[in-house]
Order: structure tokens, then sequence, then C-alpha cells
């Protein structure tokens, strides 16, 4: 079904490539950005490489709740609602700043704001919008090597950097499996593309990696292939074992109701 795609971090690597494939597919496709220049360079060379294709550009810094809660309040009074949301949005500590702890605009730790919350806050925001819809929340294989501590989640003690990351995308794992049982007209899974040669892998772990159309691809193969159960994880293509954690209710709805406290303290909105 196309229709309006939102695609996040969109402005080069996997997000460009996946909006770029959902204008081929005939998509009106919101190209993310965190700002204006960005967002607006990125549809420039979007409209070069397909120049039939519907592309908006959108701006939002999504290490800002309020931010976010901007954009949900624009599209639930836009003419058109999303019928596919791409969480490609992420952040990984680069080499220069490896040792550096850094937060978002509301005091979280910065890993955590980016790659969990804000797809929390955008997904939980437009749910009402989302009858029949598709969400795909892009996450990685380090969510496996994740532990999680209840008690320190943002690991404000002994930070490391692949540690948070990991962190981040188990909670957004663990969180399309609640998403899915909180909202079952909403056809929601967690993807991981595989280790692409992106600018955030460049600056960070570096290394031997898959092309980003490859994995471009692989954000979308839930799209292309039998309907799989809402909720599932998507491991470069093929459905795979998520983490212990997703299947269990009570660990999901505990990590659901820390969010809330959470964005209730930074005073955003909070899913009805």
């Amino acid at each position: 079904m196309t229709g309006l795609a939102i695609v996040t971090g969109a402005t080069d690597g996997i997000g460009w490539v996946v909006a770029r494939d959902l204008a081929r597919q005939g998509h009106h496709v919101l190209v993310h950005g965190r700002n204006e220049g960005r967002a607006n360079d990125a549809v420039d060379r979007l409209r070069v490489s397909l120049p039939d294709g519907r592309f908006t550009p959108v701006a939002v810094d999504l290490a800002s709740l309020g931010q976010i809660a901007d954009l949900v309040g624009r599209l639930r009074h836009a003419d058109e609602p999303p019928t596919l949301l791409v969480n490609n949005a992420g952040v990984f500590t680069p080499n220069g700043l490896m040792s550096e702890r850094r937060l978002s605009a509301d005091g979280f730790e910065l890993h955590w704001a980016v790659n969990y919350l804000a797809p929390f806050a955008l997904t939980t925001g437009l749910a009402p919008l989302l009858d029949g819809a598709t969400v795909l929340n892009v996450g990685s294989s380090a969510h496996h090597r994740a532990v999680f501590d209840w008690s320190d989640p943002e690991s404000h003690v002994c930070w490391e950097r692949m540690k948070a990351y990991a962190r981040s995308k188990l909670a957004l794992t663990v969180f399309t499996a609640e998403f899915a049982a909180r909202h079952g007209s909403v056809h929601s899974v967690c993807v991981n593309p595989g280790y692409v040669d992106t600018k955030m892998v460049r600056q960070g772990n570096g290394g031997p990696a898959l092309d980003v159309e490859t994995g471009a691809a692989n954000v979308l193969a839930p799209m292309s292939r039998p309907r799989l159960p809402s909720g599932s994880y998507v491991d470069q293509g093929d459905p795979a074992p998520a983490h212990p954690m997703a299947g269990r209710p009570r660990d999901r709805e505990r990590l659901w109701e820390l969010t809330l406290a959470q964005l209730a303290r930074a005073g955003a909105p909070i899913p009805g």
C-alpha cells in the first residue's frame, strides 16, 4: 500500500536510499533531517536521482522531545495520514568522542534519547493515525549483547559507548514487541540492516561492511515478503529470534512504564 511514508535519518546512508526506493514504489516521502539545510539538501539530491518522486523535507532534532511533539502535532493536522513510518535515525558516538557521555536537549544519555526515546515518542504520538499502517524500527544485532540495568538504563555509572548503544537498541526491540501487543491494527517490525558502510559506522568502528543499497533492502524486506507477525525481529532480511527480553510481557510492560516516567519527567506529551 502506497501513501505517505516518513523516513527519519534520511539525509544520507540507509535512510536516503530507503527514501528513494519508497518514492520509486509510489510513496510520498517525508524526508527527515536534523535541520532544514540537511533535509533540503537530501531532497535536492533525491530529486536529481528520481525527478518524478514525491519528496517533502522535514527538519526535526530527534534529541529534542519538544521538537518531536511539534512534528506529531503537524502530522495530526495534515491531510494525508502516514501509511509507513521508518524509524531509521540513530547515533553511535564517534571515535573522536568515544570517552564522552553526551546528553540530549532534555538531559538524557544521547544513545538512549535518539535511538530509543525518539522512536517511542514519534510512534506512540502518531499511533491514532497509524491504523492499518506499517512501522519499521531499525535495530541492530548489538541488542543481543546488551545487559539491561533497570536501576540505571541511561548508564550513569560505568558508561561505555558500545554498551550504551546496545542497550538503546535492545529497548527499541522490546518496544517494537510491546507496541505490537498494544496496537493490533499497526504492523510493527524491528529490522537489523546488518553492518553497513554508513557515515556513522565509518566514524565509529569502521572496517568491512555491507553497501548501503543492501542495507536499505534489508530494512524494507518486511514490505516485500509474506506478512510477518507484528512485533517480529528481522535480521538482514530473514526472521530471527530477538533478545529474550522482547518475549517477556512483564519486561515489556516495565520498560513502557519506565519510559512514560522519563517522558513525564522531561515534560513531554504522554501517549494516551
